[in-house]
């Protein structure tokens, strides 16, 4: 069996803006609340903390959702008699507080602590492929979506796989999601993972983080116009919001 990559990729869409409208809901929060509460070392992050956990709930229960259903036509399609996918639990308010303060340490800026939910949403549909994976001993990959990073072209270069359980490498902004098959035969579009291998494996370094920093290198040269260009319009938004905060004061 063949999933076309139009098909996959209209799934990972669908997925990615879930996690996106997620993200904005916090950021209208946020806004809503007064961002220079957020600023503030001392402020009680506890009603942010209860509204943040609400959006990981209601959101992650559609990204985990929407992944059951995808891993449930795949099972139809393939001919295999499985249970219908179970959902994976979404973040517990101990992982969402934990999450909010971390990132906080590192940064006060709100679109950090929305792209940080985004993950947490996120992480559901990945957890909810995966578990169900396990369970049924099926085989999942790590199929990338847009302008993937380096990171996942290694994960992605591990090719499809029974073993190593995990969803920790997921980060801010990245459309790339697992897909599900029960037998080797079905492939997914223009997913080459030995493409993959060779980029990862001709990449200096003699281990994973030099050859992931190569690839980065690689990539910011490739791309540096546009990176540059991204940064001085940040640069000048931020500039914007100062010299209003100061007239305001």
């Amino acid at each position: 069996m063949n999933i076309s990559g139009a098909a996959f990729s209209k799934f990972a869409k669908r997925l990615s803006k879930i996690r996106t409208a997620a993200a904005d809901d916090i950021l209208s929060y946020i806004n809503k609340t007064g961002i220079e509460k957020f600023v503030l070392a001392g402020y009680d992050m506890t009603s942010f903390i209860d509204y943040a956990y609400g959006v990981a709930t209601k959101y992650g229960e559609a990204a985990g959702a929407l992944s059951a259903e995808l891993y449930d036509a795949i099972a139809q399609l393939s001919g295999v008699s499985v249970p219908p996918a179970e959902i994976a639990p979404t973040p517990s308010y101990g992982e969402i507080s934990k999450t909010v303060y971390g990132v906080r340490k590192q940064s006060r800026n709100p679109n950090m602590l929305a792209d940080a939910i985004g993950r947490q949403v996120k992480k559901v549909g990945a957890e909810t492929t995966l578990r169900n994976a396990k369970r049924d001993n099926a085989q999942y990959a790590w199929i990338p979506q847009g302008d993937t990073c380096a990171f996942c072209i290694m994960v992605a270069s591990n090719g499809w796989q029974h073993s190593n359980y995990t969803v920790d490498h997921l980060h801010a902004n990245c459309d790339c999601e697992y897909c599900v098959r029960f037998d080797s035969r079905t492939k997914v579009g223009n997913y080459d993972p030995q493409k993959y291998k060779e980029m990862y494996d001709n990449a200096e370094g003699s281990n994973y983080e030099e050859k992931l920093n190569s690839m980065r290198r690689e990539a910011y040269a490739q791309n540096k116009d546009d990176i540059n260009a991204q940064k001085r319009d940040a640069y000048a938004l931020r500039k914007e919001e100062s010299e209003a905060e100061e007239i305001e004061a």
